[in-house]
């Protein structure tokens, strides 16, 4: 476990490559629909394996001019505050609309009806959850 964790990560590219990767196995469980695995639980899934990339990939990238030790504290996710704090807002922009979605399916709007419809409630729960999860962190 301790190699895993000590294992870096710096250039953008091999950053993106990572990213790529996780998003690949997130959509990899959610294509388990296909295969008669519920809905939920599949999104379920996508979204543990997203967030344990995310913070995975949190503990193992590093800045340009970061060090690799000591390691970073466990609530820093980045090298650079700016770039922690856009992440942080993008997440919680997705955590809202997911909200926003559910109340305007609750007052009657049409538009957000059709929408939790596609998704389910449970789905769209976890989502606000997950994404709540990722702008806090």
């Amino acid at each position: 476990m301790q190699r895993m964790l000590s294992f870096r990560i710096r250039r953008w590219y091999f950053k993106l490559l990572y990213a790529a990767g996780v998003w690949l196995a997130g959509y990899l469980a959610v294509s388990l629909i296909d295969f008669g695995v519920p809905y939920g639980v599949a999104l379920g899934i996508n979204d543990v394996l997203t967030l344990a990339g995310i913070v995975y990939g949190a503990r193992i990238f590093r800045g340009i001019d970061e060090p690799d030790e000591p390691a970073r504290p466990w609530w820093q996710m980045t090298a650079r505050r700016t770039l922690s704090r856009v992440i942080g807002y993008l997440a919680l922009f997705a955590a809202l609309i997911s909200v926003l979605t559910l109340v305007g399916a609750a007052i009657g709007q049409e538009s957000y009806i059709r929408a939790v419809e596609q998704q389910t409630v449970s789905g769209i729960i976890v989502t606000a959850v997950f994404y709540a999860i990722v702008a806090f962190l």
